[in-house]
């Protein structure tokens, strides 16, 4: 199991050869009980959602060809993803996992965090940060699973000032904003 540092990168196949049945777990702890969304963001090369479909959080449980499901809490994870990378769609490059309060709390309140990747139910990676790492962010940018020439990790640890919506316009997904509105 290796340990990570915010801006660390890693060949997945340096830490596991499963490379088509992983799992990535986040966890998120406050002092006082908080309202958590946790989403995983398929996108290009361009850092632009691949399409709504490939917004994965509470209210869309999956992309369409299956590679990325979220499977809810386990463990200590607040959300656990299953992830296939075998089935990702040639146009997308990066899955970048992310967390947004979506109460009056902020990022800098968390007690602290965690993200994991496993393979066959052993963890492989995680990075831990804690609330001190941020300020009145809304959201934080916590990871990345990206392809160069083979498929990588990589830590972002970056807070962000927008909530749900604010990520989503960041990745330039505004169907999938329209969709979240509209379901609210």
């Amino acid at each position: 199991m290796k340990d990570f540092v915010r801006g660390q990168k890693s060949r997945i196949a340096d830490l596991t050869s499963a490379l088509s049945s992983i799992a990535v777990g986040v966890g998120l702890t406050f002092s006082n009980p908080q309202s958590v969304q946790i989403c995983c963001f398929g996108v290009t090369d361009t850092n632009t959602l691949l399409n709504e479909r490939y917004f994965v959080f509470d209210q869309q449980r999956k992309t369409p060809e299956g590679g990325v499901l979220a499977i809810g809490p386990r463990g200590h994870d607040t959300e656990q993803f299953r992830i296939d990378l075998a089935r990702m769609p040639q146009m997308l490059n990066k899955l970048i996992f992310t967390a947004t309060i979506e109460d009056s709390a902020t990022m800098g309140q968390l007690s602290k965090g965690h993200l994991r990747i496993l393979a066959n139910q052993q963890e492989v990676a995680r990075y831990f940060f804690e609330g001190k790492e941020f300020g009145n962010e809304k959201s934080v940018i916590i990871a990345e699973l990206f392809l160069t020439d083979v498929w990588r990790f990589g830590t972002i640890g970056q807070g962000f000032g927008g909530d749900l919506r604010g990520l989503l316009k960041h990745f330039k997904g505004e169907e999938a904003i329209l969709t979240l509105s509209s379901s609210s």
